[in-house]
């Protein structure tokens, strides 16, 4: 009879060790925020009814291996996986980081949604960070310039990080950026960084013709070197609210802020979305010219015409305005 219970209790050790090692299709915990097994638990049957039995003997096995955290994070478990490997991946926070893509960006609500939705942290988190103040290199900087800091570019993070620790991280990135050869092309220009990229983000939301970038960058250098106003309808755009707009006038002219710049000499207070790198460029390495003056080009879509003089410039405008009026464009 002893021989009997032993084979049976070695038997019955045989089949937990099998299903707790066994490879198999489990739950793929992407964006796991569940802090307590039972939770999980509770999801995942009322996901799929067919875990059902399963999370009850998983629910058994951590409990006897003691397994009592439950950490949130990106547990994708690609192909198979033990229901041992399943537990202890999610019990010890063992994450696989993600790839974060940023791309542009207008508004901090616009960052903070899109950081929300692919990371851990809620947008309240991201949008009380990103509109706080900036402690760089023992120098604060303005709210405004926070935009300034997400290059676009793919980062390789963890799905949990917090919104200050993703703020390091992107200092460094902006640090490492912003090479010698860079900071000496910046300061020829007489710029900061911050401005150089506030400038790029007007050249950005200008044109996406790249081989043009260059020669609208000169334009707004030219009119900051001799004080004339920016008069830049992407900024008139974002003190609207009202990136969709196809004809500015009198009543976008007339919004008071501080990036209307057809109102406000010089630079508006920061960036009006992430820009490029090409953009970023485009500043650096402007082409010398003597144009003040640019407008759309109706035969080139995309395009634009430039001109030194206002006089050419008008003619240049009308031409552009008969070709919206032709197509209805108000």
């Amino acid at each position: 009879m002893r021989v009997a219970g032993a084979w049976v209790l070695g038997l019955a050790l045989l089949m937990v060790l099998a299903d707790l090692f066994w490879p198999r299709a489990l739950p793929a915990m992407r964006e796991q925020r569940m802090e307590n097994w039972s939770d999980l638990w509770s999801k995942l049957r009322e996901q799929n009814p067919s875990w059902t039995l399963w999370t009850y003997r998983a629910d058994v096995y951590r409990k006897i291996l003691c397994m009592r955290a439950l950490k949130p994070g990106h547990y994708p478990f690609n192909g198979y996986s033990s229901t041992l490997n399943w537990l202890r991946t999610m019990n010890l926070g063992c994450q696989t980081p993600v790839r974060l893509v940023l791309g542009k960006f207008r508004t901090v609500p616009q960052l903070s949604s899109f950081l929300a939705h692919s990371l851990y942290a809620d947008s309240l988190k991201w949008a009380d960070l990103l509109s706080d103040s900036l402690r760089i290199d023992s120098q604060t900087f303005r709210p405004e310039w926070q935009m300034a800091l997400f290059l676009p570019n793919t980062y390789e993070v963890y799905w949990t990080i917090e919104p200050r620790a993703f703020q390091r991280i992107m200092c460094k990135e902006f640090n490492a950026f912003w090479t010698p050869l860079r900071l000496a092309k910046a300061d020829r220009l007489n710029m900061k960084p911050f401005e150089v990229i506030t400038l790029a983000s007007i050249v950005e939301e200008e044109t996406q013709y790249t081989p043009e970038r260059p020669t609208v960058a000169g334009v707004y250098l030219n009119r900051l070197r001799i004080g004339m106003p920016l008069q830049a309808d992407p900024t008139l755009k974002f003190a609207a609210g009202d990136f969709g707009l196809r004809r500015l006038g009198k009543t976008q002219i007339a919004i008071a802020s501080p990036y209307n710049t057809y109102r406000v000499t010089g630079l508006p207070p920061g960036p009006i979305c992430t820009p490029s790198t090409d953009a970023i460029d485009a500043v650096l390495q402007n082409k010398a010219h003597t144009f003040l003056y640019f407008c759309a080009d109706p035969s080139q879509p995309g395009s634009h015409r430039f001109a030194s003089s206002w006089t050419e410039h008008q003619q240049n405008a009308k031409a552009y305005h008969h070709w919206l009026n032709l197509r209805g464009i108000r």
